[in-house]
């Protein structure tokens, strides 16, 4: 499959997932009725790779970034190794552990992110919250992290936007391509 049709096939979902991105009115459960399911544990068990672009507030891209991510379960937890790169820079590795906590809600840990990570999933939709600190040593590199993750009919290709926070204003915005 070309490039162009990829786009095409993704054109509808996308504007979906940026519309969801864009109305904070609009929650996980308001999804409940899509299809494919998305289970987030399934999804990242085994190989996936991602490619997407940082955008600046006013939508200026910033920086490209890919992930290429090794996820395998361990009883009810799924282990995770992801390898993030932003265009030439040295990859940053994450270590992710994530569990279901019941039908619709999960929570993770992450070496870098404070606290736990809480995600919803509804349908074909997940959203998932957390404060990531890109270092440990200042806190004034936290930010606040809000994915909205729409699962695609081949059930091998989920788009993620990601809105990124500091002091509530938005200071970035993420889009990516995850392919199993």
């Amino acid at each position: 499959m070309n490039i162009l049709t990829c786009l095409k096939a993704l054109l509808i979902p996308g504007m979906m997932v940026l519309g969801l991105s864009a109305c904070s009115s609009l929650k996980p459960a308001d999804f409940a009725d899509t299809r494919p399911e998305f289970d987030i544990l399934q999804f990242y068990t085994g190989h996936t790779r991602s490619t997407g672009l940082l955008e600046s507030p006013r939508g200026r891209p910033m920086k490209r970034v890919a992930t290429e991510t090794w996820g395998r379960m361990q009883g009810p937890e799924l282990h995770m190794t992801q390898d993030v790169t932003f265009d030439d820079d040295k990859p940053t590795r994450r270590t992710w552990i994530i569990r279901r906590l019941d039908a619709h809600h999960y929570e993770a840990t992450c070496e870098n992110i404070i606290g736990k990570a809480r995600g919803e999933a509804w349908g074909n939709t997940l959203r998932l919250d957390y404060t990531l600190t890109l270092n440990r040593r200042n806190p004034l590199t936290r930010v606040r992290m809000t994915h909205h993750m729409v699962l695609q009919p081949d059930h091998r290709t989920m788009l993620n936007t990601v809105t990124v926070r500091k002091l509530g204003l938005i200071v970035g915005r993420i889009t990516e391509i995850f392919q199993k």
